[in-house]
């Protein structure tokens, strides 16, 4: 059974990547590079609908705020984490990281390869919105959306019919956010 194991590094949000060339140089450095197998930002490719309506493929940040390393622990390995700038150290009790489990990553893993296989729509819309309906027997149709199921990529939308306000079930990619 190997003895590296896998960490996690707790980090200022935005720094994440940052951080893992740091940590590389780092490592480098301090002649260390034989205590670390493995650093890693898990990011998602998802597909962001921009204001112009164009779709774009981008990289989310799963974890915000950490960066995964496998590695050998040690003393100088832990100080030299813990010194790093935009990092508060390693996740665990008072100073003892704790290991992850290896499912866990495993399985964060897999979620970064089927987002590169088939990346999600990522689309930011909130109550009150007014949105254009492009298709269907809607299309063209103005209306507020009332409610936004994220899980499904659905929405609620308030359409105005014959003086009456109709709730209407709509995918994202059905609409548009109206200026």
């Amino acid at each position: 059974m190997s003895d590296f194991k896998w960490y996690a590094i707790h980090t200022q949000v935005g720094y994440e990547d940052k951080v893992k060339v740091m940590l590389q140089n780092k490592l480098k450095e301090e002649g260390l590079e034989g205590e670390v197998e493995e650093i890693f930002v898990p990011f998602e490719e998802v597909i962001e609908i921009k204001k112009n309506n164009k779709k774009e493929k981008v990289k989310k940040c799963l974890y915000p705020s950490y960066v995964f390393v496998k590695a050998r622990m040690s003393d100088k390995l832990y100080n030299l984490v813990k010194r790093m700038s935009f990092v508060s150290g390693f996740v665990g009790y008072k100073n003892e990281p704790l290991p992850m489990d290896e499912k866990e990553i495993r399985d964060i893993m897999q979620r970064v390869e089927s987002s590169k296989e088939a990346p999600r729509l990522s689309v930011s819309f909130e109550p009150g919105e007014q949105v254009r309906v492009l298709d269907g027997p809607f299309a063209n149709f103005t209306g507020t959306i009332d409610e936004v199921d994220v899980d499904k990529g659905r929405l609620r939308i308030l359409i105005s019919i014959f003086g009456r306000s109709t709730p209407v079930e709509l995918n994202y990619n059905q609409v548009e956010k109206v200026e």
